[in-house]
């Protein structure tokens, strides 16, 4: 990214005079082109002209056009330049930075044009950051982007002014939190804003927001049926279920429960999960893993016995105190 600190034109090293034919010219960032009244009054001046930039690996003009064209007028045959390394993108960056800093300025349609490039040419710089270098505001910005690229995905990422990455859209890795929080009550904050890709204070904050809305409308849980009955317990879905669980205040309100919900949230399985899993995987690790799936599928299976036996153990408690 363009330096962020001063005048970029005098922070590119040393000066040297080079040939005025050895220059070549290169897109300028002004849609009009240089300004003949703006040269006559650079050639007229007493004091020597600031150095030029020039791109080293092509030897084209990056910022100096004019006190190039002055310099020419005045029949000289060298001119104070200063080297630029860097790729044609980054040079123009530059030029448009250089252009913002000084001299003579950059209207404004030649400014929302430069920004429109250098969206296109940095499509990971914020806002923020391409109105830095282009001297506009993030929302002008944020309006060329809407009308050029058109709607980005909401798992879109830029990198900001201080090198940070950060989500184009911020509402979307909230509401990921929210479904997160909702499914992991009791999962860390770190792990939350790691898998969201957001920082820990958005999951405080989407955390305290949660907390503070009504609560949500009651759950029935499941009836078991009567001892000896056939007919068929209701099943719910999986996160009704654990929802439930984690509503229910015999549950939240001991240490022994809250580690059981804890336990069976970090455990659960929901429907068409593994698709991806499986897409992932090489063929020859399928069959060692297919057992293990079986192994973890008999094992809940073991578990679903004893929940039962547990739950008509507590009706038949429940009954005989009736």
């Amino acid at each position: 990214m363009a330096s962020q600190n001063g005048d970029p034109v005098t922070q590119q090293g040393e000066v040297h005079d080079l040939p005025l034919d050895s220059l070549r010219t290169s897109r300028s960032p002004r849609l009009e082109g240089h300004s003949p009244d703006h040269v006559r009054v650079l050639a007229q001046a007493q004091e020597p002209l600031p150095p030029i930039l020039v791109h080293r690996q092509s030897m084209r003009i990056i910022d100096g056009t004019h006190r190039v064209a002055a310099a020419r007028l005045r029949g000289d045959r060298t001119i104070r330049s200063r080297f630029f390394d860097g790729d044609e993108r980054e040079a123009f960056a530059m030029a448009v930075r250089a252009n913002i800093a000084h001299g003579m300025p950059l209207t404004h349609a030649d400014r929302v044009a430069a920004a429109t490039e250098i969206a296109r040419s940095y499509p990971n710089w914020s806002d923020r950051a391409v109105a830095s270098v282009a001297g506009l505001s993030a929302a002008t910005v944020a309006d060329i982007r809407r009308r050029t690229a058109g709607r980005e995905p909401p798992e879109a990422k830029r990198t900001g002014l201080d090198g940070r990455l950060r989500p184009v859209d911020p509402g979307a890795g909230r509401e990921r939190v929210r479904q997160m929080i909702r499914r992991s009550p009791s999962a860390s904050l770190r792990q939350l804003a790691k898998e969201a890709g957001v920082s820990p204070n958005t999951v405080r904050r989407v955390r305290q927001q949660l907390e503070s809305e009504p609560p949500p409308e009651a759950v029935e849980p499941p009836v078991l049926p009567e001892l000896g009955s056939s007919k068929d317990v209701p099943t719910p879905t999986v996160d009704t279920a654990l929802r439930w669980l984690s509503q229910d205040p015999s549950v939240r309100q001991t240490v022994a429960g809250r580690s059981a919900a804890r336990w069976f949230f970090s455990k659960v399985v929901r429907p068409g999960e593994g698709e991806n899993v499986i897409d992932a995987l090489p063929p020859h690790t399928a069959h060692i893993l297919a057992k293990v799936a079986r192994q973890c599928a008999s094992a809940w299976d073991e578990l679903a016995l004893a929940l039962t036996a547990r739950a008509r153990e507590g009706e038949r408690t429940s009954k005989a105190g009736s």
